[in-house]
Protein backbone atom coordinates (compact mmCIF):
# COMPACT_ATOMS: atom_id res chain seq x y z
CA UNK A 1 0.00 0.00 0.00
CA UNK A 2 1.19 3.64 -0.72
CA UNK A 3 1.91 6.09 2.09
CA UNK A 4 -0.81 8.34 3.45
CA UNK A 5 -3.52 6.41 1.13
CA UNK A 6 -6.25 6.80 4.27
CA UNK A 7 -7.47 10.52 5.08
CA UNK A 8 -9.66 10.91 7.18
CA UNK A 9 -12.82 8.96 5.77
CA UNK A 10 -11.85 7.95 2.35
CA UNK A 11 -8.87 5.48 1.00
CA UNK A 12 -6.85 5.62 -1.65
CA UNK A 13 -7.41 2.31 -3.75
CA UNK A 14 -5.78 0.52 -7.18
CA UNK A 15 -7.72 1.50 -10.28
CA UNK A 16 -10.35 2.64 -8.01
CA UNK A 17 -8.81 6.12 -6.79
CA UNK A 18 -10.20 7.86 -3.91
CA UNK A 19 -12.84 6.02 -2.07
CA UNK A 20 -15.40 6.74 0.50
CA UNK A 21 -16.02 4.58 3.66
CA UNK A 22 -17.48 4.23 7.48
CA UNK A 23 -14.76 4.61 9.56
CA UNK A 24 -15.62 2.89 12.62
CA UNK A 25 -12.68 3.07 14.40
CA UNK A 26 -9.35 5.34 14.21
CA UNK A 27 -6.53 3.28 13.24
CA UNK A 28 -3.38 3.14 15.90
CA UNK A 29 -0.53 5.17 16.29
CA UNK A 30 2.66 3.70 14.98
CA UNK A 31 0.80 0.62 13.03
CA UNK A 32 2.23 0.24 9.32
CA UNK A 33 -0.85 -0.56 6.49
CA UNK A 34 0.07 -3.57 4.64
CA UNK A 35 -2.84 -4.35 2.65
CA UNK A 36 -6.51 -3.37 1.97
CA UNK A 37 -9.11 -5.93 0.44
CA UNK A 38 -12.87 -5.17 -0.30
CA UNK A 39 -15.09 -7.88 0.72
CA UNK A 40 -18.79 -7.97 0.14
CA UNK A 41 -21.15 -9.30 2.51
CA UNK A 42 -25.27 -9.45 1.47
CA UNK A 43 -25.56 -6.42 3.64
CA UNK A 44 -23.11 -4.31 1.32
CA UNK A 45 -18.93 -4.11 0.72
CA UNK A 46 -16.58 -3.85 3.35
CA UNK A 47 -13.16 -2.35 3.73
CA UNK A 48 -10.65 -4.98 5.21
CA UNK A 49 -7.29 -3.33 6.48
CA UNK A 50 -4.68 -5.35 7.51
CA UNK A 51 -1.77 -3.49 9.38
CA UNK A 52 1.41 -4.74 11.04
CA UNK A 53 3.21 -3.48 14.37
CA UNK A 54 6.97 -4.37 14.90
CA UNK A 55 6.49 -5.76 18.55
CA UNK A 56 6.97 -8.97 20.46
CA UNK A 57 3.94 -10.75 22.23
CA UNK A 58 4.94 -12.82 24.22
CA UNK A 59 2.87 -16.20 24.32
CA UNK A 60 0.04 -16.69 27.23
CA UNK A 61 1.86 -19.24 29.77
CA UNK A 62 -0.64 -21.42 31.87
CA UNK A 63 -1.83 -19.54 35.36
CA UNK A 64 -4.06 -19.53 37.95
CA UNK A 65 -7.32 -21.42 38.31
CA UNK A 66 -7.62 -23.83 35.31
CA UNK A 67 -11.26 -24.36 33.84
CA UNK A 68 -12.31 -27.62 31.57
CA UNK A 69 -14.80 -27.20 29.11
CA UNK A 70 -16.76 -30.24 26.95
CA UNK A 71 -18.99 -29.30 23.99
CA UNK A 72 -22.37 -30.77 22.58
CA UNK A 73 -25.35 -31.11 21.66
CA UNK A 74 -27.83 -31.40 24.87
CA UNK A 75 -26.01 -28.42 26.61
CA UNK A 76 -23.68 -26.35 24.27
CA UNK A 77 -21.12 -26.24 27.00
CA UNK A 78 -20.38 -27.38 30.21
CA UNK A 79 -17.53 -26.63 32.55
CA UNK A 80 -15.27 -28.74 35.51
CA UNK A 81 -16.76 -25.99 37.73
CA UNK A 82 -20.67 -26.97 37.30
CA UNK A 83 -21.82 -24.95 34.78
CA UNK A 84 -24.04 -26.09 31.69
CA UNK A 85 -24.82 -23.58 29.23
CA UNK A 86 -27.95 -24.11 26.82
CA UNK A 87 -27.80 -24.80 23.27
CA UNK A 88 -29.32 -21.71 21.22
CA UNK A 89 -31.24 -22.99 18.27
CA UNK A 90 -30.37 -20.09 15.86
CA UNK A 91 -31.28 -21.23 12.79
CA UNK A 92 -34.58 -22.41 14.32
CA UNK A 93 -35.37 -18.76 15.44
CA UNK A 94 -35.54 -17.66 11.82
CA UNK A 95 -36.27 -20.74 10.41
CA UNK A 96 -39.97 -20.58 9.20
CA UNK A 97 -39.22 -17.10 8.11
CA UNK A 98 -36.82 -18.25 5.78
CA UNK A 99 -39.05 -21.08 4.86
CA UNK A 100 -41.80 -18.32 3.71
CA UNK A 101 -39.20 -16.14 1.61
CA UNK A 102 -37.66 -19.10 -0.29
CA UNK A 103 -41.46 -21.28 -0.90
CA UNK A 104 -41.75 -17.35 -2.79
CA UNK A 105 -38.65 -17.47 -4.23
CA UNK A 106 -39.59 -21.07 -6.60
CA UNK A 107 -42.66 -18.76 -7.93
CA UNK A 108 -40.36 -15.81 -9.08
CA UNK A 109 -38.93 -15.76 -12.68
CA UNK A 110 -35.50 -16.20 -13.12
CA UNK A 111 -33.96 -13.45 -14.58
CA UNK A 112 -36.31 -10.67 -13.01
CA UNK A 113 -35.61 -7.84 -10.79
CA UNK A 114 -38.33 -9.71 -7.91
CA UNK A 115 -36.16 -12.89 -7.83
CA UNK A 116 -33.14 -10.74 -7.32
CA UNK A 117 -34.54 -8.55 -4.54
CA UNK A 118 -36.13 -11.79 -2.88
CA UNK A 119 -32.34 -13.55 -3.06
CA UNK A 120 -30.64 -10.37 -1.44
CA UNK A 121 -33.55 -10.47 1.16
CA UNK A 122 -32.73 -14.17 1.47
CA UNK A 123 -28.73 -13.25 2.06
CA UNK A 124 -29.39 -10.62 4.40
CA UNK A 125 -31.70 -13.25 6.67
CA UNK A 126 -28.87 -15.85 6.60
CA UNK A 127 -25.89 -12.70 7.17
CA UNK A 128 -28.49 -12.28 10.53
CA UNK A 129 -28.36 -15.82 11.66
CA UNK A 130 -24.58 -15.61 11.27
CA UNK A 131 -23.92 -12.58 12.93
CA UNK A 132 -26.17 -13.69 15.82
CA UNK A 133 -24.40 -16.79 16.48
CA UNK A 134 -21.00 -15.00 16.23
CA UNK A 135 -22.36 -12.24 18.41
CA UNK A 136 -23.18 -14.82 21.24
CA UNK A 137 -19.89 -16.82 20.55
CA UNK A 138 -17.78 -13.77 21.60
CA UNK A 139 -19.55 -13.12 24.99
CA UNK A 140 -19.51 -16.81 26.07
CA UNK A 141 -15.73 -16.73 25.24
CA UNK A 142 -15.61 -13.62 27.60
CA UNK A 143 -17.54 -14.95 30.37
CA UNK A 144 -15.66 -17.84 30.62
CA UNK A 145 -12.77 -15.75 30.91
CA UNK A 146 -14.00 -13.94 33.41
CA UNK A 147 -14.16 -17.18 35.69
CA UNK A 148 -10.59 -18.47 35.33
CA UNK A 149 -7.26 -17.92 33.97
CA UNK A 150 -6.40 -21.18 32.06
CA UNK A 151 -9.00 -22.98 29.82
CA UNK A 152 -8.74 -26.55 28.63
CA UNK A 153 -11.35 -27.87 25.76
CA UNK A 154 -11.24 -31.44 24.00
CA UNK A 155 -8.94 -31.25 20.81
CA UNK A 156 -11.93 -32.62 17.77
CA UNK A 157 -11.59 -32.20 14.11
CA UNK A 158 -15.23 -30.22 14.40
CA UNK A 159 -15.38 -30.83 10.47
CA UNK A 160 -16.64 -34.59 10.96
CA UNK A 161 -19.20 -33.07 13.34
CA UNK A 162 -21.00 -31.95 9.91
CA UNK A 163 -21.31 -34.97 8.56
CA UNK A 164 -24.19 -37.39 9.62
CA UNK A 165 -27.45 -37.15 10.91
CA UNK A 166 -27.14 -34.21 13.64
CA UNK A 167 -25.02 -32.53 10.91
CA UNK A 168 -27.49 -29.62 10.75
CA UNK A 169 -27.54 -29.11 14.58
CA UNK A 170 -24.00 -28.98 14.90
CA UNK A 171 -23.39 -26.80 12.52
CA UNK A 172 -25.76 -24.27 13.33
CA UNK A 173 -24.13 -24.35 17.14
CA UNK A 174 -20.59 -23.61 15.08
CA UNK A 175 -18.38 -25.38 17.30
CA UNK A 176 -15.53 -24.93 15.47
CA UNK A 177 -16.12 -21.46 15.18
CA UNK A 178 -16.45 -20.74 19.01
CA UNK A 179 -12.94 -22.73 19.54
CA UNK A 180 -11.20 -19.99 17.04
CA UNK A 181 -13.10 -17.56 18.87
CA UNK A 182 -12.13 -18.51 22.54
CA UNK A 183 -8.12 -18.87 21.05
CA UNK A 184 -8.40 -15.40 19.97
CA UNK A 185 -10.64 -13.61 23.23
CA UNK A 186 -8.00 -15.96 25.43
CA UNK A 187 -4.96 -14.40 24.18
CA UNK A 188 -6.35 -10.89 24.11
CA UNK A 189 -7.24 -10.97 27.64
CA UNK A 190 -4.40 -13.04 28.86
CA UNK A 191 -5.76 -16.54 29.40
CA UNK A 192 -4.27 -19.52 28.62
CA UNK A 193 -6.10 -21.80 26.18
CA UNK A 194 -5.17 -25.19 25.80
CA UNK A 195 -6.46 -28.55 23.69
CA UNK A 196 -6.71 -32.03 25.77
CA UNK A 197 -7.02 -34.80 23.50
CA UNK A 198 -8.68 -37.38 24.19
CA UNK A 199 -7.10 -41.14 24.08
CA UNK A 200 -8.48 -43.62 22.29
CA UNK A 201 -8.68 -46.12 25.06
CA UNK A 202 -10.32 -45.11 27.95
CA UNK A 203 -7.86 -45.00 30.65
CA UNK A 204 -5.99 -41.76 31.97
CA UNK A 205 -3.96 -39.63 29.38
CA UNK A 206 -3.32 -35.49 29.86
CA UNK A 207 -0.61 -33.24 29.91
CA UNK A 208 1.08 -31.31 32.55
CA UNK A 209 2.15 -27.67 32.41
CA UNK A 210 3.82 -25.91 35.28
CA UNK A 211 2.27 -26.80 38.21
CA UNK A 212 -0.97 -28.63 36.49
CA UNK A 213 -2.34 -31.23 34.91
CA UNK A 214 -5.38 -31.33 32.59
CA UNK A 215 -6.29 -34.27 30.80
CA UNK A 216 -9.03 -37.29 30.54
CA UNK A 217 -9.68 -39.29 33.64
CA UNK A 218 -12.17 -42.36 32.04
CA UNK A 219 -14.42 -40.06 30.56
CA UNK A 220 -14.23 -37.03 31.75
CA UNK A 221 -12.09 -33.95 31.48
CA UNK A 222 -10.29 -33.52 34.99
CA UNK A 223 -8.03 -30.41 36.02
CA UNK A 224 -5.69 -31.29 39.10
CA UNK A 225 -3.54 -28.49 40.79
CA UNK A 226 -0.31 -29.12 42.28
CA UNK A 227 1.69 -27.30 44.95
CA UNK A 228 5.07 -25.73 43.43
CA UNK A 229 8.04 -27.07 44.93
CA UNK A 230 10.08 -24.29 46.70
CA UNK A 231 13.42 -23.47 45.56
CA UNK A 232 16.71 -25.76 46.22
CA UNK A 233 13.81 -28.41 46.95
CA UNK A 234 14.95 -32.27 45.34
CA UNK A 235 11.59 -32.94 44.52
CA UNK A 236 10.54 -33.96 40.99
CA UNK A 237 8.88 -31.80 38.53
CA UNK A 238 5.14 -32.36 37.76
CA UNK A 239 6.55 -32.99 34.29
CA UNK A 240 9.13 -35.95 34.77
CA UNK A 241 6.33 -36.88 37.38
CA UNK A 242 3.75 -37.49 34.44
CA UNK A 243 6.44 -39.04 32.19
CA UNK A 244 7.22 -41.87 34.59
CA UNK A 245 3.53 -42.91 35.05
CA UNK A 246 3.11 -43.02 31.35
CA UNK A 247 1.12 -40.22 30.48
CA UNK A 248 1.30 -38.30 26.98
CA UNK A 249 2.44 -34.47 27.64
CA UNK A 250 2.13 -32.02 24.91
CA UNK A 251 3.75 -28.88 24.15
CA UNK A 252 1.69 -25.68 24.11
CA UNK A 253 -0.79 -25.09 20.88
CA UNK A 254 0.02 -21.53 19.54
CA UNK A 255 -2.76 -19.25 19.48
CA UNK A 256 -4.22 -17.26 16.62
CA UNK A 257 -2.85 -14.11 15.36
CA UNK A 258 -4.73 -10.50 15.65
CA UNK A 259 -7.81 -10.39 13.04
CA UNK A 260 -8.20 -7.60 10.25
CA UNK A 261 -10.73 -4.69 10.95
CA UNK A 262 -13.56 -4.63 9.00
CA UNK A 263 -14.89 -0.87 7.59
CA UNK A 264 -18.23 -0.39 5.47
CA UNK A 265 -17.91 1.21 2.35
CA UNK A 266 -21.14 3.63 1.28
CA UNK A 267 -22.27 2.61 -1.77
Amino acid sequence: MLKDCVKGNQIKLPQLGWVKFRKSRDIPDGFELKQARIVRRASGYFLMLSMQLDVNIPDVDFQGHSLGIDLGLDKFLATSDGELVERPRFLNQLHRKLKLLQRRLKNKQKGSNNRHKLNQKIARLHQKISETRKDWHFKLAHHLCDQAQSIFVEGIDFRSWGRGMLSKQCLDAAFGQFATILKWVGWKRDVFVGEVDRPSVEGTQGRATGNSWVGWLGTKVVALEFPRPTSGSQAPSLWDDCVGRGLNPRPTPSLFPLPSSLFPIYG
